[in-house]
């Protein structure tokens, strides 16, 4: 092994250890309150929403700002494809 496998390898361990601490620190904050989130689904081109606890209006917007943003940047990606062959 050299020393950028090496550091590779040391990279993905810090990573998956700083994530497991940080599961393992919200765990008893997800057990004394209440949760809130949203989700979007598709279903052919049929959008389903849903959203739970308070802010889930503001969350919803969000995933929709998102998923507006991924379809905007696919679609210059694959233009700019086009326009390059």
């Amino acid at each position: 092994m050299n020393l950028f496998d090496r550091l590779a390898l040391l990279l993905i361990v810090a990573g998956i250890s700083i994530i497991i601490l940080g599961v393992a620190l919200t765990i008893p904050e997800i057990q004394q309150t209440s949760t809130a989130g949203g989700a979007l689904i598709f279903i052919g081109p049929i959008p389903i929403f849903l959203g739970w606890g308070a802010p889930a209006e503001i969350t919803l917007l969000l995933i929709v700002l998102m998923l507006i943003l991924t379809v905007m940047g696919l679609i210059l990606f694959r233009s700019s494809r086009r326009s390059s062959s």
